[in-house]
């Protein structure tokens, strides 16, 4: 894959994706641990404070970047969507998210919102396109 064919936002926010999804792993291996499961065959993971502060340095640094792309939109609707299905999961497992859900609603609501303004610029153009081919049209 070229460079050209990349997408760094949708990269850095799925890489996101995968330590929320990873802590839930070291959660749940923990509790199944703490029931006297033997897990010594699963690879060693990291700290659940590794993963939290790498997950949240990722968001922070994606989350303010604008979609440019159809993988970088799908990116910004996944991580909303995995931090709301994340939360029924939590409470279904009497577990605390990743992040607590203050800051975990902020980040879902930045990551609608960074859509959304992706949106608005979109049927803006369409607004001058159409305008443009009406003009066209008349002339």
């Amino acid at each position: 894959m070229s460079a050209a064919d990349r997408d760094r936002i949708a990269a850095g926010l799925n890489s996101a994706l995968a330590y929320r999804f990873l802590y839930n792993l070291v959660v749940v291996r923990m509790r199944a641990e703490g029931a006297g499961a033997d897990l010594s065959a699963m690879p060693d993971l990291p700290s659940p404070a590794d993963i939290t502060d790498r997950y949240e340095r990722l968001l922070e640094q994606w989350l303010p970047e604008k979609p440019e792309t159809a993988a970088s939109i799908r990116a910004f609707v996944d991580v909303a969507a995995a931090i709301l299905i994340d939360q029924t999961v939590c409470e279904m497992l009497n577990e605390g998210t990743i992040l607590g859900p203050e800051r975990d609603r902020e980040h879902a609501i930045r990551a609608l919102l960074a859509i959304g303004g992706w949106l608005i610029d979109a049927e803006s153009q369409e607004a001058v396109a159409k305008e443009r081919a009406i003009r066209a049209g008349h002339c």
